[in-house]
């Protein structure tokens, strides 16, 4: 069952690196490190990251990860968070949907399905921090509704704040929510210029934004706040940001070339009436499908209120237009450079660190789910108020099952159906190291920056649960980062074909501990061989060695280490 150290809901790529993280932030602080928890950047030296410098990272993840990790297991921690993160999203699609007026029990169905989509799940085992978790955004959403309903300075501040914090907990979601809130405003003012006062409302705006300026210096000292200050008054160099950019390429790999799969059914019937192969999409990053049936309930519902009350008609497209302009513009940053409407180019000329266009789609999904909420508010405006009791009744059951067929369309997750675990590997070997002393593990392989992605060392980086040691393999990647990657590509064909003399100068710079896998044969050998080690521990995968050689340096880190090997 979750919950429990045998089974997890994420077991490999960034799901086990995201549990590493958890554990990796316990270590630090316990080891000093309490400045990073409430600081804009991180630096995890013990774990694969001793040659880089501080990386940006958020508070909010960094103060949740330690304050469940304080209670739970580092597993165990990844599953308690991803489950509140599901109950905040529910809570706050709850009331959001209550706020635009739905009764209680069609508010509860909706916030149930939008929880369950295919960005929840998928991601439940990847990018759960952040990405995987809805609440901020449509924290953002409602606050938006909230303006637009109360024009006062107060509302404004709450909104920019809303936008800080969004910012904070995803900084795509953030980037895009600013965008959605800027082109809701936009059709908003046109639509009711006739009932705002512009001066109070300018006003409201520029107050707002200083807030939220002041908000973002004070959460990114280190990101804002300092370059800033260099820029305009020291003047060190041309540029305000040192930020992490990607080519255009990177852009166009994660955009959609048509829009189907967005529209992608998962009802059996439009499954089996629909060519499949249109809606299908390779793009891993693709978690925002929506389905047909709320865009098909969408169209139905305004052409049976134009037809029946074309007044109420034009009421209701007055309503829904700042809606649906700011849902169609976050479509357009998702569509592929190639058609002639993407807004890609943008995202690539004002932060070309947000490679990935399609998150955008977030925030497509939350516009129409509100503009469903908002025409099953006005449809029953068409029927009688007095159709008794028996009208009453069937009409409400038949908006329940609309909004049940949502569920089975948007949500591949059954409303009482679990999330299902996945095994975690055994450890034994390695937890053999946890009563050891203090020392370096090197794991072999040792793979490369150059030849190895990222997600290679995410199992090493999670054996350190088990075993409590430094680990000298390193994550250093990026198309910035050259610095040490050359030495680290080399230093990493010489371990991973171990020779006596290689081994002798691990050894001799201050290596305490190797783990090798069973699939290395000519490394084990050597070890197996080498008199300076012995053989700590093993199981079917690994071979743990210990080196018993009198040389070791006493309170060596890893930089240090990594700086003497590479010489």
């Amino acid at each position: 069952m979750l919950f429990s150290h045998d089974l997890v809901l994420a077991n490999s790529g960034d799901g086990l690196g995201t549990i590493a993280g958890i554990y990796a932030l316990q270590d630090l602080v316990s080891n000093g490190g309490w400045s990073y928890l409430f600081s804009d950047m991180i630096l995890y030296q013990n774990n694969g990251q001793a040659l880089a410098n501080p990386g940006p990272s958020s508070q909010f993840w960094k103060i949740i990860s330690y304050s469940v990790g304080s209670f739970f297991t580092a597993e165990t921690s990844y599953d308690v968070i991803a489950m509140l993160g599901f109950l905040s999203t529910l809570l706050v699609g709850y009331g959001l949907f209550r706020y635009i007026g739905l009764n209680k029990f069609i508010a509860l169905l909706l916030c149930i399905s939008f929880a369950s989509m295919d960005n929840t799940i998928i991601r439940a085992q990847a990018h759960l921090f952040g990405l995987g978790v809805s609440f901020a955004p449509l924290l953002v959403v409602w606050s938006t509704l909230y303006v637009a309903r109360n024009l006062h300075t107060k509302s404004f501040v709450l909104l920019s704040l809303a936008h800080a914090f969004n910012i904070n907990v995803n900084e795509y979601y953030g980037y895009f929510g600013v965008i959605f809130t800027i082109g809701f405003f936009i059709v908003f003012i046109l639509t009711n210029y006739k009932k705002i006062e512009f001066l109070n409302f300018l006003k409201s705006i520029i107050i707002a934004a200083l807030f939220f300026i002041v908000a973002m210096l004070v959460l990114y000292p280190n990101i804002l706040t300092k370059p800033i200050i260099n820029f305009l008054f020291i003047k060190s160099n041309g540029h305000i940001l040192n930020t992490h950019v990607h080519d255009w390429n990177s852009f166009t790999i994660y955009t959609l070339k048509t829009i189907f799969p967005v529209f992608e059914s998962n009802i059996v019937f439009f499954d089996k009436l629909l060519n499949r192969d249109v809606f299908h999409t390779d793009i891993w990053e693709m978690s925002y499908r929506l389905g047909i049936v709320i865009p098909m309930l969408v169209l139905v519902f305004l052409y049976t209120i134009f037809v029946k009350d074309f007044s109420l008609f034009l009421q209701t497209v007055k309503k829904l237009c700042p809606w649906f302009f700011a849902s169609l513009l976050m479509f357009l940053f998702t569509l592929s450079p190639e058609n002639p409407f993407s807004l890609v180019f943008v995202t690539y000329e004002i932060a070309p660190m947000f490679r990935v266009g399609l998150r955008s789609l977030l925030y497509f999904n939350i516009g129409m789910f509100i503009i469903l909420a908002i025409l099953l508010l006005e449809i029953p405006k068409l029927f009688s108020k007095d159709q008794g009791y028996k009208g009453k009744f069937l009409f409400s059951s038949m908006i329940v099952l609309i909004v049940l067929l949502v569920h089975n369309d948007v949500a591949r997750f059954d409303m009482f159906n679990r999330f299902s675990g996945l095994k975690l590997d055994k450890k034994e070997a390695y937890a053999s190291l946890a009563t050891e002393p203090n020392g370096i593990l090197l794991e072999i392989p040792f793979y490369s920056p150059i030849t190895a992605p990222p997600e290679s060392n995410y199992a090493y980086l999670a054996n350190r649960i088990y075993h409590n040691k430094p680990i000298a393999n390193q994550i250093y990647y990026g198309s910035n980062n050259t610095i040490y990657r050359d030495r680290l590509d080399i230093l990493s064909k010489e371990i991973n074909n171990l020779s006596i003399e290689v081994l002798d100068s691990l050894i001799d710079n201050g290596i305490s501990y190797i783990a090798v896998s069973q699939k290395n044969t000519d490394a084990m050998e050597v070890l197996l061989a080498s008199e300076k080690v012995k053989l700590l521990s093993k199981d079917d995968f690994v071979l743990i060695f210990k080196v018993e050689y009198p040389h070791i340096f006493d309170g060596i880190n890893v930089t240090e280490f990594l700086h003497r090997i590479m010489k």
